[in-house]
């Protein structure tokens, strides 16, 4: 025996209907002539019966599924209900596997009905007194999948019964394949997942920097509200008009493509405004965390080379020494309104921020992330949600 604990086969691995009618339902797998005579084959070379290469094949799907080493199923040798307990530990082949079958302990009269989930048995066979929720019944050509309609959606187990029927097919032909190495999705399933749901290939813009997409939502709403913050509201008119004020200002400081800015802030709609602002005028944002230790914050404003930290007046005295050229933005929001928005010669190849790794093992590292890679990143998200156009980016 594994040093793993039988449990009762977890169901809702197949698929759970959350609601149904109550009864069951019926669902037929038929097996192809060269599977009949595969697995007739396979049972001669191993001395055991086709039933036993089915219910190897049926334990080692519900394996797949579920993750279990040890599958419990309701069998009737002889006609009398006992439960077989086939261990999966490894990674056998599966003529190892249909050999533990042959060899497979069987418990007599088992009483858990959480243990009674899943039956497998042939024509015939009177049913158990304890209802299980799945049955399988192996005939000469097909397999026969009675279920509970209640609480198994019928889709997930006519999934559940392809696979079982491509493992099967698997095993048979070749049965010195280990368990891992089986195939369980159907060619159909494989083309869906290597090529339809690689199909991502998106028609996306690629010449804007993603303050430009920014502005360009603004053109079309600049009503539409962007922010909704503890004291109200900005609209995107009203973000943009602020980001544009800061960003003339940090111009002037010599801000421009791949200058690193900090930022200082707490979490309010100016963090917003620092980031748009920075961007407009060229440059990339570094933010800053509060509550970092002094020395990683002195080491991240030397290592980024950062030329301006934007903060407010009541967190300046929390940078540390030596900071460099600072920006109150309490103080320069409060002054005159700037007519229009900066130029800049930014493309979408140069940085868009710069962030540090947690430097645990080790010292903190930069990772530079340029416009092209957030813009696309962003666009993609909005194109794959089917985001609505009204709605704001």
């Amino acid at each position: 025996m594994s040093g793993d604990q039988l449990v009762a086969l977890d169901l809702r691995s197949i698929g759970r209907r959350t609601t149904g009618p109550a009864g069951s339902a019926e669902i037929t797998i038929p097996l192809p002539d060269p599977v009949v005579t595969a697995i007739g084959k396979l049972a001669t070379e191993t001395k055991t019966k086709s039933f036993a290469v089915i219910l190897t094949a049926l334990a080692a799907t519900f394996s797949r599924y579920t993750g279990q080493a040890r599958v419990p199923i309701l069998v009737a040798p002889g006609g009398r209900w006992q439960l077989f307990d086939l261990e999966i530990d490894g990674d056998p082949v599966f003529r190892e596997l249909l050999r533990r079958t042959a060899a497979g302990d069987l418990v007599p009269d088992p009483t858990d009905p959480a243990m009674c989930q899943v039956a497998a048995h042939h024509r015939g066979t009177v049913p158990p007194d304890h209802s299980p929720r799945v049955r399988f019944c192996v005939e000469s050509a097909q397999i026969r999948i009675t279920y509970d309609s209640a609480t198994i959606d019928d889709g997930a187990i006519a999934r559940f019964a392809s696979h079982l029927l491509t493992l099967l097919t698997g095993a048979a032909t070749e049965p010195d394949t280990p368990l891992s190495k089986l195939p369980l999705l159907s060619p159909a399933e494989f083309t869906m997942m290597l090529d339809r749901w690689n199909d991502t290939a998106q028609d996306l813009p690629q010449d804007r920097c993603l303050h430009e997409h920014f502005t360009a939502r603004t053109e079309l709403t600049p009503d539409a509200v962007a922010i909704i913050h503890s004291d109200g509201i900005l609209t995107y008119a009203d973000l943009d008009a602020a980001s544009n004020r800061l960003a003339s200002h940090l111009q002037t400081l010599g801000v421009g493509p791949d200058t690193i800015v900090a930022i200082c802030l707490r979490k309010t709609p100016d963090l917003v405004i620092s980031m748009l602002a920075i961007l407009k005028a060229g440059g990339a944002f570094l933010s800053l965390d509060l509550e970092y230790p002094t020395a990683r914050l002195e080491f991240i404003l030397a290592d980024s080379a950062c030329r301006v930290v934007i903060t407010t007046s009541d967190l300046t005295g929390k940078l540390p020494p030596g900071t460099g050229e600072t920006v109150e933005l309490d103080q320069l929001l409060a002054g005159p309104t700037n007519p229009g928005p900066p130029r800049s010669a930014v493309t979408v190849d140069n940085l868009c921020y710069l962030i540090y790794t947690s430097g645990s093992t080790g010292t903190p590292k930069a990772i530079a992330v340029t416009h092209r890679g957030v813009a696309n990143n962003l666009l993609d998200l909005n194109t794959r949600f089917s985001r609505p156009r009204r709605r704001c980016h």
